[in-house]
């Protein structure tokens, strides 16, 4: 009985160690007023920025992803180490785009920690809303103590749509 118990115990302690959180990232087009204008923006789960993803080393990341927009997207994660049809860059490894109306699953095992983020790699979305934070947290006691943290997302924003921009960049560079 008590061996039972204890490789109960131990199976449960496994699972845990090897699951992580799942999120499901629900991308749309909505009206947003933050300046006393109101644009079309790309919102995640409602949101600008997006939700903030927190997962443990070791841990499988799994992210759901939809999208509602009328147009393909992608979500890339920024300077994670991971496999390269995960990464959501199109053109890289056979990764296309998620479709309109379509739905992607990332899965990634966390090999890492710290702060990262996730954004758009489609159309200058990221510049539309489609940015978030990602926080990857050791699997062992956090070397580092503090009483909490706090996440910082920075972003430009702007009324004009990000295709101004990156005309603009693009003259500015042959110049």
């Amino acid at each position: 009985m008590r061996k039972n118990i204890f490789f109960t115990f131990i199976l449960l302690l496994l699972v845990q160690l090897v699951c992580a959180e799942e999120y499901q990232l629900e991308i749309a087009r909505q009206a947003v007023n933050i300046t006393g204008h109101t644009v079309d923006k790309i919102t995640v789960n409602g949101s600008i920025p997006s939700p903030t993803l927190q997962f443990t080393e070791g841990e499988e990341a799994i992210v759901h992803v939809t999208n509602h927009m009328n147009e393909p997207t992608s979500v890339h994660w920024h300077g994670i180490l991971l496999p390269g049809l995960m990464d959501g860059v199109q053109g890289l490894n056979n990764y296309t785009d998620i479709a309109a109306g379509g739905h992607f699953t990332y899965r990634f095992k966390v090999r890492q920690t710290g702060s990262y983020w996730y954004h758009a790699h489609t159309n200058g979305q990221e510049q539309d809303g489609l940015y978030g934070a990602m926080i990857f947290k050791p699997r062992l006691k956090d070397p580092i103590m503090s009483d909490r943290d706090y996440t910082v997302v920075i972003s430009d924003y702007s009324v004009s749509l990000p295709s101004l921009f990156s005309n603009f960049l693009m003259g500015c560079a042959v110049r």
